[in-house]
């Protein structure tokens, strides 16, 4: 969070990078995980919570997206897994 002191902010702005991988983490690290140990722990019974782990997938990288959008451009290599993390989970879902 930044602090202001009248109009400039105490410290500089995130760069891309760090504000889509604080993004992407707070919905992996939060749902995602809790998610995957549900389900391991008696996948036979949970498998029809996959698709719910995949939502969550995306959500990280919808969170990579907005920050896009919010902080600019981040390295390409960001921009590829966010690719992937809006890609595979619509696949998943049609597997």
């Amino acid at each position: 969070m930044r602090r202001w002191i009248g109009h400039e902010p105490l410290s500089p702005s995130w760069p891309a990078n760090v504000d889509g991988e604080l993004r992407f983490y707070a919905a992996i690290l939060g749902a995602y995980g809790i998610l995957l140990l549900l389900v391991a722990r008696d996948f036979a019974t949970r498998m029809h919570w996959i698709p719910w782990v995949a939502a969550t997938f995306f959500v990280g990288g919808v969170g990579r997206a907005l920050s896009w959008v919010s902080a600019g451009t981040p390295h390409p290599f960001f921009l590829a897994l966010m690719t992937v993390e809006l890609l595979i989970p619509p696949m998943l879902l049609v597997l």
